[in-house]
């Protein structure tokens, strides 16, 4: 009797439990966002110093909009790319597009679920001009000089770091016999190695002109977070005029500053009333938003004609077909 009731009292719970989380999923509020993103062609032209700024980080999770594994990974979490012709702000950016002062760098939307800030997903977006590989970000520049603070700040030197990793490496590394050495002036990689090195290239393209994540969340109110950064060479030199400086022997001090890529940041997070256009602004970049709830269409259920039959009405008085 006993097992019978526990028995009864198990089944209880799971239907319990069952019922709870449906009624969470029931209540699960979805957004449509959608952001259009642009930069200042006339923003400020002054000689200013911009201190330096690094490039936003790329979460553990987050939805890539380039990344179609990103994209399908997402889907999990119930996170939807927008197709293009569902997209709300098109005037917006004609307008854009036909302006002599901004430029266009993104437009995208996708939809996903309310969620506090420990639970959503980041969402990264890129766009822009692509910079080649003769440009290098001002990131490496910051790197550089949290190492030279690390050492005047009494730790350990960088090159004693490299030369300590050397070390190691010789310690766990044995000395190769002649027969493991590659023949004399073969500079040929391991395949494995070269594949490695081949693919690490092709997913790292270069620099993007724009790059950053934008956050929504949901608590009491909606919250919109961007942290966003617009890329410029550190000296703006027309690619004609850069090669007419050249020409004249530029310093090469000269010459690599306006190959270096400086970060102008657009940082903010704003509450945000839902179904009204917010605007996001830095003297350089610019950001429109639109976030609408999102109601799943009511499924329509459909008749067969030919499975139905004909359709008698109740109230008439004729008679059935014999």
């Amino acid at each position: 009797m006993k097992i019978k009731r526990y028995l009864i009292s198990l089944v209880i719970a799971g239907l319990l439990t069952t019922a709870i989380h449906a009624a969470d999923e029931a209540e699960t509020r979805f957004y449509d966002v959608e952001v259009v993103i642009f930069k200042n062609d006339r923003g400020p032209n002054s000689e200013e110093t911009i201190l330096p700024v690094s490039s936003p980080r790329f979460d553990d999770e987050i939805l890539d909009l380039s990344s179609p594994l990103s994209i399908e990974a997402a889907r999990q979490k119930l996170f939807e790319i927008i197709p293009t012709e569902e997209l709300r702000l098109n005037e917006q950016v004609l307008s854009i597009v036909k302006s002599n002062r901004y430029s266009l760098l993104a437009h995208a939307g996708w939809r996903q679920p309310g969620l506090e800030k420990e639970m959503v997903m980041p969402i990264w977006i890129k766009g822009g001009r692509l910079y080649g590989d003769e440009y290098t970000s001002i990131d490496n520049q910051i790197d550089l000089d949290a190492m030279l603070e690390a050492d005047i700040f009494g730790l350990e030197d960088p090159a004693d770091q490299v030369e300590s990793a050397l070390a190691e490496t010789d310690q766990a590394s044995p000395e190769p016999t002649a027969s493991e050495l590659p023949a004399s002036g073969s500079t040929e990689l391991d395949p494995l190695l070269a594949a490695q090195i081949e693919n690490a290239d092709a997913e790292n393209p270069g620099l993007y002109e724009l790059e950053g994540k934008i956050t929504i969340t949901l608590a009491r109110y909606l919250h919109t977070s961007a942290d966003l950064v617009l890329r410029k060479p550190r000296l703006s030199i027309e690619e004609p005029a850069l090669d007419a400086i050249e020409a004249n022997q530029l310093s090469v001090e000269s010459q690599s500053d306006a190959r270096i890529l400086n970060n102008h940041s657009l940082k903010e997070s704003r509450r945000m009333r839902s179904s009204t256009l917010h605007y996001l602004d830095s003297p350089e970049l610019s950001m429109l938003v639109l976030i609408t709830p999102y109601e799943a269409p009511e499924e329509v259920e459909t008749i067969d004609p030919e499975s139905a039959g004909e359709i008698i009405d109740p109230g008439s008085n004729s008679e059935l077909p014999q």
